[in-house]
């Protein structure tokens, strides 16, 4: 999965305190983008699951999570990762 940073607390995307996730890739090139530097999905970028997964238990357990904001970049280029591995975050909420 192309991700470039994980974010907690995030309090402007979304209510509560949440772990803001921005995927990198998109296609869209949308003018005045907020994030241009996310588009091309560099291999720096690339870390596996098992790796994430820590990153979120690390945060869990000192602070609580109240949800998780998908941004990018466009983490629907993506779907695969999205629809493999996401769906376990629920038990971190």
């Amino acid at each position: 999965m192309f991700v470039a940073r994980i974010l907690h607390p995030i309090k402007v995307l979304g209510p509560g305190d949440r772990v803001g996730i921005w995927f990198v890739g998109c296609k869209h090139g949308c003018i005045g983008c907020s994030n241009p530097e996310l588009w091309e999905q560099l291999p720096k970028y690339n870390i596996d699951f098992a790796t994430f997964k820590i990153l979120i238990e690390n945060i869990k357990k000192t602070k609580s999570i109240d949800g998780f904001t998908l941004t990018g970049g466009e983490p629907f280029l993506q779907p695969q990762v999205l629809r493999e591995n996401f769906a376990i975050l629920k038990i971190y909420i």
